[in-house]
């Protein structure tokens, strides 16, 4: 064959044509040494090493998409972990116009609060919308001293039919308030009980005890499609430790 190529009596385009010829023959002898199989097929089969069953492709792929679909997306790296970042910060600042300007700049005029913080003030009841929420957690976080919010384990979550996320977070409270009101019983059996006050004492004397106030909550921030907070959400568990060691959970808050 390749004394043929150089020979002096073939022109360029017999060259061409024999050396096309060779190729397709090259070709054809290695398609007759594959399988039927493999020739015929034109979606490639994926073989599951746990139960070995062959899943077209086709089929891998829809239920995949069926599964992204059920379970949602949680995204680690995300602009909108700085929302509890500025909250927080906000928060523990305890200055009402820092949380006003929060809400009034990352919700919507119309955002929800779903709570168990509830105002004493009459005005505040009469807010609606972010001024609600902002003093609202601005007297409720005022009451207590030395007040510190932490911020554990925020994430973002994301589902597949639903446009809008979610920022979901544990935050734990801790701070001090003043034992002034002895009319709670719990309160008032306890100290009775650890030997601090005299039955029937008045409530003045007790105006010193500090009460350590330990509260564990889930956070929750729903946004829309543009990041914007649809709904503030806090399911909260409070926990009372006072100065002699006694420990009680309840569900309501500060």
């Amino acid at each position: 064959m390749d004394m043929l190529l150089h020979s002096p009596l073939l022109s360029s385009d017999d060259v061409s044509i024999t050396h096309h010829t060779h190729t397709h023959t090259h070709t054809h002898s290695q398609s007759h040494t594959q399988p039927s199989h493999a020739r015929h097929s034109t979606i490639h089969p994926l073989h599951t090493s746990e139960t070995g069953v062959v899943v077209s492709a086709a089929k891998w792929r829809r239920r995949m998409r069926r599964r992204v679909s059920i379970f949602d997306r949680v995204l680690k790296r995300d602009v909108r972990r700085d929302y509890m970042t500025m909250l927080r910060n906000s928060i523990n600042s305890t200055n009402p116009c820092l949380l006003l300007k929060f809400f009034t700049t990352y919700c919507l005029p119309s955002v929800s609060m779903s709570s168990r913080m509830r105002s004493s003030s009459e005005v505040y009841k009469q807010l609606s919308g972010a001024q609600h929420i902002a003093y609202t957690i601005a007297q409720a976080v005022g009451e207590l001293p030395d007040f510190i919010m932490v911020v554990q384990g925020v994430q973002i979550k994301q589902h597949v039919c639903y446009r809008g996320s979610q920022i979901v977070a544990q935050t734990v409270f801790k701070g001090m308030k003043i034992a002034e009101d002895m009319s709670d019983s719990r309160e008032k059996l306890q100290l009775q009980h650890a030997g601090k006050i005299q039955l029937g004492s008045s409530t003045a004397t007790m105006s010193s005890v500090l009460v350590d106030v330990h509260m564990v909550s889930v956070m929750t921030l729903s946004l829309d499609e543009l990041h914007r907070i649809v709904c503030f959400e806090m399911v909260e568990d409070i926990v009372d430790l006072d100065m002699y060691g006694n420990t009680c959970l309840k569900n309501t808050c500060v």
